[in-house]
């Protein structure tokens, strides 16, 4: 996939976790805690995908919000708010790592701005099919459609089937891994794979691993100014 522009709690660093006023009205006011030589020390790594996130959802709401602000992007929090909420609910039943999740959905779509090749009306949070020269990818029949069908894609990239009530959301290329047998749970490593395995496996871009763990780090730091 193109890209278009954590674990549990337990396993950061307990100087990472950052705070912030769920109740704030003004995002513009947010601001990150780090130098920039805290933000490479502290960028989290070893983030399993099946395994559980730790950022709250309105950190989240807040962080996309502030940074499309920031660059005069107008964005429809109704319908950021809509995802955030689906990752959150879907990652629980599918069991995938929301952080993990949003980060790689933020990167893809440029903060929900959708600045690339998928347009915001296909609903591809992920990139999906969406190999770069223009090509569009997959489209789904809603956001709900589309936080599902990224977080099976994850799913599958571990070697796991969707649980049988959601196999009708499973995107046509998430079925061409297992047609093709390119992804299998007796695959060496595929249950236990990490943030790390997505930059060989997901997208071409070396960094692209790197990339998802800052956007989870940068979350993970927002704090609301005075």
């Amino acid at each position: 996939m193109s890209i278009q522009n954590r674990g549990n709690l337990s396993n950061y660093p307990p100087y990472i976790k950052g705070s912030i006023n769920f109740g704030s009205k003004n995002p513009l006011q947010q601001k990150s805690l780090q130098t920039p030589e805290q933000r490479l020390l502290t960028i989290p790594s070893g983030i399993f995908i099946k395994s559980q996130g730790g950022i709250h959802k309105d950190q989240f709401l807040n962080f996309i919000v502030a940074a499309n602000r920031k660059i005069g992007r107008l964005t429809d929090q109704r319908l950021v708010r809509k995802i955030i909420d689906a990752y959150f609910k879907y990652s629980k039943i599918i069991g995938i790592n929301s952080d993990l999740a949003i980060a790689q959905a933020i990167l893809e779509t440029g903060y929900f701005y959708f600045n690339g090749d998928v347009n915001a009306k296909q609903y591809n949070f992920a990139g999906i099919g969406a190999t770069g020269d223009g090509a569009k990818g997959e489209s789904f029949s809603s956001p709900e459609h589309g936080v599902i069908a990224h977080l099976l894609h994850l799913n599958a990239y571990c070697g796991f089937y969707p649980p049988e009530n959601l196999k009708s959301w499973m995107a046509p290329r998430t079925q061409f891994l297992f047609d093709k047998g390119l992804t299998s749970y007796e695959e060496p490593r595929a249950p236990n794979r990490k943030i790390e395995d997505l930059g060989s496996r997901w997208a071409t871009d070396k960094n692209y691993s790197k990339s998802i763990r800052e956007v989870i780090n940068d979350a993970n730091f927002i704090v609301t100014g005075k």
